[in-house]
């Protein structure tokens, strides 16, 4: 079983990390290992466009509830054109979203 060595900042942040204690930081705590905090990187992307449709699908549902209310009533011929853009709007961020 072979251990990571220490990650701990350098005194010197241009330095970046080092694995040996007096060239470190004091009282800084260790970072993470490299592989995890690669894990990390690229998993933030997919945590931030899951939060993006995760608000969406929320607020979908209150555009759509209006726009229906709207549909119900009849408004004049010019502004049920501007609904009908609003819903193509819609469904274009369904698409962008994938959701």
């Amino acid at each position: 079983m072979s251990l990571d060595a220490p990650r701990l900042l350098h005194r010197r942040s241009e330095l970046g990390y080092t694995d040996r204690p007096i060239c470190a930081l004091p009282g800084e705590p260790e970072a993470v290992p490299a592989g995890y905090q690669r894990e990390l990187t690229q998993a933030a992307p997919r945590r931030a466009v899951q939060r993006d449709q995760t608000v969406w699908v929320s607020m979908r549902v209150s555009f759509s509830a209006g726009l229906e209310q709207g549909n119900r009533h009849r408004f004049a011929r010019d502004v049920s054109s501007e609904l009908r853009v609003i819903t193509r709007a819609l469904e274009r961020i369904d698409r962008i979203l994938n959701t």
